[in-house]
């Protein structure tokens, strides 16, 4: 189970950056789009093009998207989406998933029909050991003059079903044995611009350093509790530059035959 990428999040998103948005907009949302694009760092992903899901969502104001017209003319389409998309994932190369996201991002809001707007980009296939790595990015569209485009937008960095054995527990065999865990975890980059200066990985916060720092910190040592092993994890993330939040999740996997043991927890700025 992920912490993300699901409709109620992003309207609480765009609420938390203007109430109004809540009250008299419509979420339009696509989710799991899937493109191949030449994207990455690593040498693996230099020589050919890979999987990238991409999930959106439009908040569009009530008066264009009436419900009552049922036209799809008087509403936003899905399909210009899915080709802009399409169009950037097939241009050129990127080094970068925040590069790509916030391309996207700055083009939504062209549409002057947009409110806000909400973009994630994973890459399914980078690590075994992981479901996905990605990137989101979320931007209000600001009161400005028109020859002006959105500047900035708030940034999460996410890292999703990372699997590993970690030692853990209270039980005698838990004592001796490594057990396998499961941990998502969100980091709030806060505020960053919308089209960054550079295409540098040196510039960003690098998945890499951060999915080694959680493997790393979590078998450091053994430790009895989740809670013990959560508050390390949460506490060292926060203090990677320029991260102001942290939300973190993490599963044990095989201690009961009928169900999983999973502790949240959530520090910083959200």
């Amino acid at each position: 189970m992920t912490l993300m990428n699901t409709p109620s999040s992003a309207t609480l998103a765009f609420a938390a950056l203007d109430p109004a948005l809540a009250l008299n907009s419509r979420v339009l949302s696509l989710r799991g789009h899937e493109q191949l694009v030449r994207i990455g760092v690593h040498d693996f992903e230099k020589r050919a093009a890979q999987r990238v899901l991409f999930d959106v969502d439009l908040c569009v104001p009530l008066s264009h998207a009436p419900a009552s017209a049922d036209q799809l003319s008087s509403t936003v389409d899905y399909d210009p989406i899915r080709e802009l998309i399409g169009r950037l994932a097939s241009q050129g190369r990127y080094e970068l998933q925040e590069t790509l996201c916030d391309e996207i991002v700055r083009r939504l809001l062209e549409d002057p029909r947009v409110a806000a707007v909400r973009v994630a980009t994973r890459k399914p296939d980078v690590y075994p050991d992981s479901e996905s790595v990605g990137v989101e990015r979320i931007a209000l569209r600001q009161a400005q003059p028109a020859h002006r485009r959105p500047t900035q937008g708030n940034q999460t960095l996410t890292l999703t079903g990372l699997r590993f054995n970690a030692n853990l527990g209270i039980l005698d065999h838990e004592k001796t044995t490594p057990q396998p865990i499961q941990v998502d975890a969100e980091l709030n980059l806060g505020p960053q611009p919308l089209e960054p200066h550079d295409d540098d990985i040196k510039h960003v916060l690098d998945y890499r350093k951060v999915r080694q720092i959680i493997i790393d910190e979590c078998q450091r040592e053994h430790l009895n509790l989740l809670e013990s092993m959560i508050g390390k994890l949460a506490h060292r993330l926060l203090q990677l530059p320029g991260v102001r939040g942290v939300r973190v999740k993490i599963v044990k996997l095989e201690i009961f035959q009928d169900c999983e043991v999973a502790i949240r927890a959530e520090t910083g700025e959200w």
